[in-house]
């Protein structure tokens, strides 16, 4: 069992910012590092009084509610009935970006591309255009949901660094589903590696990181300040050379970083600290695109990623375990948490996985609904924090560790999407995403299975996560007595991330 985890994880503001883009093209056109470079300030953030800790506000008119710990808003809110669009995700800029998307006129699908760009500048401990993921699309104008998988693989001879899927993958998402433009998504993520305030989100992977960065000297530069110390919540973190990288990517297109002058240079650069990958490799990778895998939970379908990955393998076995001898109307928080996680173990000491796992494997998720029916789950990882904890030299890409790395390789079993409908797929009840080890995918099995009934709050509140792997959601039910739908904004309690709203 342990082999074919293995294995399946193997193979498979605008305006200055273009500026900034091309500026980057012309000097990697010339074989020159990127250096610092003269960029705008990160755009204001339209949010109503509070401000969220690292991340700064201007008051301005509500544009939606928010959910978000720590604050007066709480960390589950109720949405309006004519909202653009929801988000739920791990760091809040983040968030954020996805809701612009949105209030912009973009779908779902466009909300989950300037999703991720954004979480690569902000929470590089969990996302990097060097890492990859896996996502879940479902239309409800059609019932279909699919499952896409991009997560890094292993390159043909080996090696320490990892292929990335994560550009390649929501390239072929935002095509086939996105209305803005590719630019107009990814651009503004520029600006924000450029420098911006960091997140408490990523100032909490940072706690006691000394010893991870010990051969990492550039990565290790990156973050910290000019007394070689850590950097804090709300100080400034600045990436110049991947606010150059993201820029050509906005400009140039997905594919430079699989066929281009970045291909090469990520080639180039890996091989540097030890990675075997080649331009072939980069050529190659494709995302899997197939079928969701269609699963039921007490009163609900609900689909998760192919069974061809380790997700769609892990998570069906421990759901086995856990509902295995119910009544078909079990009690709320039957089976508790705890007993969850335990079948958790269970299924990996089944396969040979036994010891202790990895802290921390370097994952996020979020999830995006908009107002067409169009719901998209997705996880990101780079197969440990930091990945590799190694930076390229000119690029300022932070390389994914190869899922050859049987101990971190495991980290995409773990990495699951999950979206619940009506037996007819045409309304959603759950778009909930797990991003850590086994307890959070055993954590996002008890929310699946509870948010029906005990609600999203305490479901969220009892579901066992931890600051490393967390559960965030969206569900959406009739809680009213004229039966009219509601839909609820949930981000982990424990977690410091957001959920946002876009109105019209």
């Amino acid at each position: 069992m342990l082999r074919k985890i293995v294995a399946t994880a193997r193979q498979t503001a605008f305006g200055k910012a273009v500026v900034l883009g091309v500026t980057s093209a012309f000097l990697f056109g010339c074989g020159s590092s990127i250096g610092p470079i003269d960029v705008p300030s990160v755009p204001s953030i339209n949010l109503p009084a509070p401000s969220l800790p690292g991340i700064g506000s201007r008051r301005s008119q509500p544009t939606g509610v928010f959910a978000a710990p720590g604050t007066e808003w709480g960390y589950v809110s109720a949405a309006s009935a004519d909202y653009l669009g929801l988000v739920v995700a791990d760091e809040p800029r983040a968030a954020l970006a996805a809701r612009d998307a949105l209030q912009e006129g973009g779908t779902a699908a466009d909300a989950v591309t300037a999703l991720f760009f954004t979480l690569a500048a902000t929470n590089p401990a969990a996302a990097s255009i060097g890492g990859g993921g896996i996502c879940l699309i479902h239309d409800a104008r059609t019932g279909t949901t699919q499952s896409v998988d991009f997560l890094p693989r292993a390159p043909a001879d080996g090696g320490t660094v990892a292929i990335p899927g994560a550009v390649r993958g929501f390239a072929r998402i935002q095509a086939g589903y996105g209305t803005l433009q590719w630019r107009d998504l990814v651009d503004p993520a520029a600006v924000i590696a450029a420098g911006h305030p960091m997140s408490r989100t990523l100032a909490r992977r940072l706690d006691n990181a000394d010893a991870q960065f010990a051969g990492s000297t550039r990565l290790r530069r990156t973050l910290t300040d000019s007394n070689g110390v850590f950097l804090d919540e709300s100080d400034r973190f600045s990436q110049p050379n991947l606010a150059g990288t993201i820029g050509i990517i906005a400009n140039r297109g997905p594919q430079d970083l699989y066929t281009g002058e970045l291909a090469y240079r990520f080639v180039e650069e890996a091989a540097e600290l030890g990675g075997r990958l080649t331009t072939i490799d980069m050529q190659s990778y494709q995302p899997n695109i197939t079928t969701a895998q269609a699963i039921n939970l007490p009163g609900q379908s609900a689909y998760i990623p192919a069974g061809a990955t380790g997700a769609g393998f892990f998570f069906p076995e421990m759901m086995q375990k856990s509902l295995r001898g119910l009544p078909q109307n079990p009690a709320p928080g039957t089976p508790s948490a705890s007993s969850i996680q335990a079948d958790a173990a269970s299924v990996l000491s089944d396969s040979g996985v036994r010891g202790n796992l990895p802290a921390d494997f370097g994952s996020s998720s979020f999830a995006v609904t908009d107002s067409t029916g169009l719901t998209i789950a997705c996880g990101v990882t780079m197969n440990g924090s930091f990945g590799t904890s190694h930076m390229g030299r000119s690029t300022g890409i932070i390389y994914a560790r190869s899922p050859s790395d049987i101990e971190y390789g495991l980290s995409g079993a773990f990495l699951t999407p999950l979206i619940a409908t009506n037996r007819a797929g045409t309304e959603l009840r759950l778009a909930a995403t797990a991003a850590g080890g086994p307890d959070a995918a055993a954590s996002l099995l008890y929310t699946a299975i509870n948010a029906p009934d005990m609600g999203l709050e305490r479901t969220l509140s009892e579901n066992g996560t931890r600051v490393t792997g967390t559960v965030n959601a969206i569900s959406c039910g009739q809680e009213t007595s004229d039966r009219r739908p509601v839909c609820r904004i949930g981000v982990d309690p424990r977690g410091s991330g957001l959920g946002a709203e876009a109105l019209p």
